[in-house]
C-alpha cells in the first residue's frame, strides 16, 4: 500500500473550533478492516507533517494547514479538499484537471474531502477521474494509549550564546579593534521525557514548536533575534532563531527568553550584554538652542550690514540638561559634537540660512567640526528655523526662528 495522504496544494475550508488530533489515528476501509495508521508528527511553517508507516517502509508527507497555530495540530482546523496521492488499489492516475462536486479542482491522484465527524475521527472521501461520484469513503478513529504512546514533549532546556557580549554596531570599536562577535549564534539544547536530548537540529527542524522572546526582556530594544530559511531553496519551510545581534538602539543587559507550544512551562533564558568601547554620553532630557543675534543681513554688501551692522555670522549656542540634575550650558555642540544635530534644512524651505562650521580643536583640525556660526546664503529675506536634536536622545529636540532682511528697516 502506498501512502494515503501526500503533498497537500488545495485550499482549506475553515471551521469554527478546532478538534482533538494528536496522535494515531486507525484508517478503517469501507469494510470495517483495518489498513493501517497514521500519526502527527510535527510543524513546518504552514504545513503539518504526519507519517504514514507502510510496507515499503516510514514515508513523511507534508499537508498544508495554514489555520492551526504552528504548535501542534490540534490547535488548527482540518476540514477541506486537499490533492492527494492514494492507495494503488484504490485509485489510478488522472492525467487531467478533477472537479469534484464541490467544484474544487485536482491534478495529481484524484480529490479528497476530510470532515470530522466528532472530536475523534475524521472520514476521507475520494472522487474518481472525471467523475462526481465518490469512489470511497474510509473513516480514520483516533487511537491514542497515553500509556503505551506517552507524546515525547521537553522537560528541560538549556539557552546560551556564542557570546554574551555583542558590539553595538559594526563601526565601533568593540567590533573593529576588540573583534567582538556582532551576530553570535543561539545554542538550544532540549532534554525531553523519553530521556534524549536534542540541539541544533531541533532548534532549526522543530522551530515551529520553539517561541523565542527577545522582547520581553528587552525594555530598551538593544538586542534581537536573527531568523535564517530553514531550507534556502525552499523558504516556504519557514524560517529558525539562528542569531542574536544588537539593534544599536544603545547599550546595557538583555534577556532572550525560550518556550515550547507542546510545553509551555518548560521555558529557559540568557543574558546578552551590549557594549561599546566608544565613551558613552550622557542623553540629555531637554536641550536649548540660542543665536548671537536672530536677526541677519542679507549679504556683506546690504545696508542691515553695512549701515544696521547687523551680525551676519552670529555664534550658535546648544545647551544640555540630564536626568541628575546637572547642565552644559552654551557649549556641549562642541563638546559633545558627535551627539549633536543640528539642522539647517528642514525649517528652510527657502535655503536662506546655512551652517558655518568651526574645528573642534583648532590646534588639531583632525578632531572635526561643529556647528559654530549661522550666515544667511544671499537667496533671499524671510523667516527660517534652525533645528536641534541629539543622537542619543532623538525626542530631545529645540527650533529657533531666524529672520533674514535687507536694508536699513
Amino acid at each position: 500500500m502506498k501512502k494515503l495522504l501526500g503533498m497537500s496544494t488545495a485550499t482549506m475550508l475553515a471551521l469554527s473550533s478546532p478538534v482533538l488530533a494528536d496522535g494515531y489515528y486507525n484508517v478503517i476501509g469501507p469494510h470495517g478492516d483495518k489498513w493501517g495508521e497514521i500519526s502527527f508528527e510535527k510543524t513546518v511553517g504552514d504545513d503539518t507533517v504526519w507519517v504514514w508507516p507502510n510496507e515499503e517502509g516510514e514515508v513523511i508527507y507534508y499537508i498544508n494547514n495554514p489555520e492551526g497555530s504552528r504548535g501542534d495540530w490540534s490547535k488548527g482546523v482540518y476540514e477541506g479538499y486537499f490533492t492527494v496521492e492514494l492507495p494503488d488499489e484504490l485509485t489510478t492516475p488522472c492525467s487531467y484537471a478533477i472537479n469534484d462536486p464541490y467544484g474544487h479542482v485536482a491534478t495529481e491522484w484524484g480529490t479528497v474531502r476530510i470532515t470530522w465527524q466528532g472530536s475523534d475521527q475524521f472520514s476521507m472521501q475520494t472522487w474518481s477521474c472525471d467523475s462526481h461520484d465518490i469512489q470511497f469513503d474510509v473513516v480514520a478513529q483516533y487511537e491514542w494509549n497515553p500509556q503505551a504512546n506517552d507524546p515525547v514533549v521537553p522537560v528541560a532546556a538549556t539557552l546560551g550564546l556564542q557570546s554574551d557580549r555583542i558590539p553595538l554596531s559594526y563601526d565601533d570599536p568593540a567590533y573593529t579593534v576588540q573583534g567582538l562577535d556582532k551576530n553570535p549564534a543561539i545554542y538550544l539544547e532540549v532534554e525531553f521525557s523519553d530521556g534524549t536530548r536534542q540541539d541544533y537540529d531541533y532548534k532549526k527542524f522543530q522551530a515551529a514548536n520553539i517561541v523565542f522572546d527577545d522582547v520581553s526582556g528587552d525594555p530598551n530594544d538593544i538586542i534581537q533575534i536573527n531568523y535564517w530559511d530553514i531550507d534556502s531553496n525552499n523558504p516556504g519551510l519557514g524560517q529558525y532563531a539562528a542569531q542574536l545581534t544588537s539593534t544599536g538602539n544603545g547599550v546595557g543587559t538583555a534577556q532572550l527568553y525560550v518556550s515550547f507550544r507542546d510545553a509551555p512551562h518548560v521555558t529557559a533564558s540568557v543574558s546578552a550584554t551590549v557594549v561599546s568601547a566608544i565613551p558613552q554620553v550622557k542623553a540629555p532630557v531637554s536641550g536649548s538652542l540660542a543665536l548671537q543675534s536672530y536677526i541677519l543681513p542679507i549679504s556683506r554688501s546690504d545696508p542691515a550690514y553695512t549701515v544696521s551692522q547687523l551680525d551676519i555670522v552670529p555664534a550658535i549656542y546648544v545647551s544640555a540638561k540630564f536626568d541628575d540634575g546637572t547642565s552644559l550650558d552654551h557649549s556641549y555642540h562642541q563638546d559633545f559634537a558627535e551627539n549633536v544635530i543640528i539642522d539647517d534644512v528642514s525649517g528652510d524651505p527657502y535655503d536662506l540660512i546655512e551652517v558655518v562650521e568651526w574645528p573642534i580643536d583648532s590646534n588639531n583640525h583632525n578632531e572635526g567640526n561643529f556647528a559654530g556660526q549661522l550666515t544667511s546664503t544671499g537667496r533671499g529675506t524671510g523667516t527660517a528655523y534652525l533645528m536641534l536634536s541629539f543622537k542619543n536622545a532623538p525626542g530631545v529636540t529645540a527650533s529657533i526662528a531666524v529672520q533674514v532682511v535687507s536694508g536699513t528697516n
